[in-house]
């Protein structure tokens, strides 16, 4: 997906907690995220990892692709690299896991990477909506419901849960993207059990 005006918009709200001083936050980022029109936020960094890196910010992104900088590794595998086991203060997950097959183990994956009272950001196709068109194709879509089973569940306090209409593209076509868009802190270190994680509120296309 990219970092977008919808995704900035929303982290800045998340960063807000940690104050003006971003210096030493550590920061994973799924996927090796590039900057969608970066003038919209008045900045000139074309990557994520660029521009963090620039706010002080330990910045770290995990994509398959080792592309910019990124950590080479499969969400839909265990991480189990002790230097990045409970040791981010912020996840983001901006368009990453509707693509992993594996829903649990990447879920499984976030929670393990952040610390307590670390922060999760996640802004993903909403359910119902983002139907495959040949362009934007994701495998889930997810309802403001799975994170808020997904907080109670695991312990996550709930900072942020809402939706994201898309507003009209240039060309004054109605968008059929919405997404949800997430906040939550990881309140305690329980463990991520897979027999309670719940598909139920995320839509499959492959069983759709």
């Amino acid at each position: 997906m990219g970092i977008s005006i919808h995704n900035w918009t929303l982290l800045q709200k998340a960063l807000n907690y940690f104050g003006k001083d971003l210096s030493n936050i550590a920061m994973c980022e799924l996927g090796n995220q590039r900057i969608r029109h970066p003038e919209r936020m008045s900045i000139t960094a074309l990557t994520g990892k660029e521009y963090f890196q620039t706010l002080g910010m330990k910045h770290s992104s995990i994509d398959q692709n080792g592309r910019d900088g990124s950590l080479q590794y499969d969400l839909n595998e265990p991480i189990v690299d002790s230097s990045l086991i409970n040791q981010f203060d912020i996840i983001t997950n901006f368009g990453t896991s509707e693509h992993v097959t594996n829903q649990y183990q990447c879920f499984r994956n976030i929670h393990n990477l952040c610390k307590k009272e670390g922060l999760f950001v996640h802004c993903v196709p909403m359910k119902g909506s983002w139907q495959n068109d040949g362009v934007h194709s994701c495998r889930y879509r997810y309802s403001t419901m799975f994170f808020t089973r997904l907080a109670s569940i695991y312990n996550y306090e709930i900072l942020c849960n809402e939706i994201i209409i898309q507003k009209k593209n240039k060309s004054n076509l109605l968008e059929n993207q919405s997404l949800v868009g997430v906040i939550m802190s990881k309140s305690s270190d329980c463990s991520f059990d897979q027999i309670v994680f719940n598909l139920e509120d995320i839509d499959d296309e492959e069983h759709s």
